[in-house]
């Protein structure tokens, strides 16, 4: 997988990763998108069940620590 990580002290989201490549095709992803609004704009995101397949995929370590986190709010 291949992304790129834009990291901002200044604006509101703080931290953003676009994915360049995937192991899940991007039309899927599209499909299932959930969109979040960020200063008036609505911005397309992966939705936190395909963000867990990716994490998952990844295998870092700070990726399964995301994925506990994930699931913990999944249960809310």
């Amino acid at each position: 997988m291949k992304a790129v990580n834009f990291y901002s002290e200044t604006l509101p989201i703080g931290e953003i990763d676009i994915l360049i490549d995937t192991p899940i095709p991007y039309k899927e992803l599209k499909s299932r998108a959930v969109r979040i609004e960020l200063q008036d704009e609505k911005i397309p995101t992966v939705s936190i069940h395909d963000l867990i397949e990716l994490k998952l995929r990844a295998g870092r370590k700070q990726d399964f620590a995301d994925i506990e986190h994930l699931r913990m709010v999944l249960e809310r």
